[in-house]
């Protein structure tokens, strides 16, 4: 019998089918073991190739230009390859990325030449305006170090300061239905799964309100692609890590070749209806594959 309690509701936490605890009060998901992979390079680092912005990266531009009309100081938390900050830089007086990688911080420093910190309180200048969560909040234990990250938020944050979260949803309906065959179902790297009460009710404990609620494109489409690919490939989110990550499956050259034949053509197919699909997030956006969420201070 599971004897974890929720932190912000004190109520017993439900055991599911999967690698997750849930809260029936605040719908936000734990995990019961300690995840894997608590480093990851989410794509390819070719210090030969600059990587250009992509639809997501425009994407991401696009909404925190809407939100920060003072545009001062940027802060990218989880910045990875650093691809979305060199896409944001020219709009912004100071940018910074926080980075835990090894491997991604030097290679946006090397190719971009930004500033990335491994933590985020070795970041000294005020005047912050924006930070950014970019599908990396998820990868964060609750705790010390969430509490550390945004006590720091808190301190240099004033009227001005806007927050842009970007995580995946434990109440996704197609979740409730497929369960672990969800896209961003990853219980090797996310430490959680949160839902629209969950999230707003840890802003609101470190001074935050909500602002917008997002539609995100790039992030449902994917979403529900790769979700349908999952319901016909047995191994989880393979196109995504192939094709992204750039992971390596030592298997012949022939069932390599038909696993990626198969990954295709399931793709023309599917590619319509999760576009389709996305409509759904449009109209409810708390059942959306992702939760795209700004907030500001109180």
């Amino acid at each position: 019998m599971n004897n974890r309690k929720c932190p912000w509701c004190d109520v017993y936490l439900d055991n599911k089918k999967g690698m997750y605890l849930r809260c029936c009060r605040c719908e936000h998901e734990f995990i019961k073991d300690v995840p894997r992979e608590l480093f990851i390079v989410n794509e390819v680092l070719d210090v030969g190739k600059y990587h250009k912005a992509d639809w997501l990266d425009k994407y991401k531009v696009l909404i925190v230009k809407k939100s920060d009309q003072y545009r001062k100081m940027l802060i990218d938390v989880g910045s990875a390859s650093g691809k979305f900050l060199n896409s944001i830089k020219q709009s912004y007086e100071k940018c910074y990325g926080v980075e835990v990688t090894k491997e991604a911080r030097e290679y946006s420093q090397k190719c971009f030449k930004l500033t990335v910190y491994d933590s985020i309180d070795k970041v000294t200048e005020d005047g912050l305006t924006m930070v950014t969560f970019w599908h990396s909040l998820e990868h964060i234990e609750l705790g010390s170090e969430m509490d550390k990250m945004f006590r720091w938020i808190s301190n240099k944050s004033n009227i001005q300061t806007k927050v842009i979260i970007s995580v995946p949803n434990s109440n996704f309906w197609l979740y409730q239905i497929l369960g672990s065959k969800y896209a961003y179902y990853d219980e090797s790297s996310h430490y959680h799964q949160f839902s629209q009460k969950s999230l707003s009710h840890l802003m609101k404990l470190n001074g935050f309100s909500q602002d917008k609620q997002y539609f995100s494109l790039p992030y449902s489409f994917f979403g529900y692609l790769q979700t349908l690919l999952n319901i016909i490939f047995p191994i989880h989110n393979y196109f995504y890590y192939t094709r992204k990550r750039g992971r390596v499956y030592f298997e012949s050259k022939n069932k390599i070749y038909i696993w990626n034949l198969i990954n295709f053509l399931a793709l023309i197919v599917l590619a319509p209806l999760a576009g389709a699909l996305c409509m759904f997030d449009v109209l409810f956006k708390d059942t959306a594959a992702v939760l795209t969420v700004g907030f500001g201070r109180k």
